[in-house]
């Protein structure tokens, strides 16, 4: 069986890596807030087309609009989840 270029990175623990050395691998970080998941979402040919042209619009309406409703705190969007029951295991 043939190894994946980047066996590499799941036989390393990233928390003890810099970001250096992470970026270095080519590993890409996730989006640290909804803001930037709307913001890459709105990048996505693929969600647009999925949706299309009038859902997709009003998809990212939506999300701004929620997004832009939280409180301003380091913890809103997880507290707020949290309250609505979107957070646990399933």
């Amino acid at each position: 069986m043939e190894r994946c270029q980047n066996q590499a990175i799941g036989e390393t623990n990233a928390y003890k890596m810099s970001k250096t050395e992470i970026k270095n691998m080519g590993v890409k970080s996730l989006p640290a807030s909804m803001g930037e998941v709307i913001a890459e979402t709105e990048k996505s040919d693929l969600m647009r087309q999925a949706l299309g042209d009038h859902t997709f619009e009003r998809f990212i309406a939506l999300k701004r609009h929620e997004w832009d409703d939280l409180p301003d705190t380091g913890h809103a969007l997880r507290d707020y989840e949290v309250s609505a029951g979107d957070v646990g295991c399933r």
